[in-house]
């Protein structure tokens, strides 16, 4: 479960995605071998898309193990004013934002904005709880099916203390929020 990373954007391959290498991991390992690895995820996820997805997806997939590899989008969400949990904001925003291209398209009058977003960014604070508490809801449902879960805190580069590599700074050069 997850955002783009999770998702593997911009893997060459298939085998050179997260899920790719945790079945390779898996299938080195006789006891393991027979293990299925799916990957839940899209990008702009928040913890609030992957609660969804996990509570809608369980009952039909039944895992062992459902791994949560997220973080970024929560902040990068708070930040824009929107909460995690947002679910159907974000889905009205990208349906809105088709419709009015199509209709700009078409010369006809635009819809209005069905949930803009607030000027005001989300808490730390309440970012944070919001992503502890979608983290605990994905672990009590995983739990009701037998499966383990794992929530796993996604790194990035627009935080880290750690003197960035050449490619990590052209990329922070190239992207606004992580001039800091």
């Amino acid at each position: 479960m997850g955002g783009s990373t999770a998702f593997s954007s911009g893997a060459p391959s298939l085998d050179t995605t997260i899920a790719g290498y945790l079945a390779a991991q898996l299938k080195a390992e006789p006891a393991l071998s027979g293990a299925e690895v799916y990957t839940f995820a899209n990008p702009a996820w928040s913890s609030g898309h992957e609660m969804a997805a996990v509570s809608t997806l369980l009952g039909e997939y039944a895992p062992d193990l459902v791994i949560s590899f997220s973080g970024v989008n929560d902040c990068y969400w708070a930040f824009k004013g929107s909460s995690a949990n947002e679910v159907f904001t974000h889905w009205a925003r990208t349906h809105w934002n088709t419709i009015n291209a199509e209709l700009s398209l078409l010369r006809r009058p635009l819809m209005g904005h069905p949930a803009p977003p607030s000027e005001t960014p989300v808490a730390v604070a309440t970012m944070a709880d919001r992503w502890m508490r979608n983290q605990m809801l994905m672990a009590q449902s995983s739990k009701l099916v037998g499966a383990a879960h794992i929530a796993v805190l996604q790194p990035t580069i627009f935080s880290d203390v750690e003197a960035r590599t050449p490619r990590e700074k052209k990329l922070a050069a190239e992207i606004p929020e992580a001039r800091v």
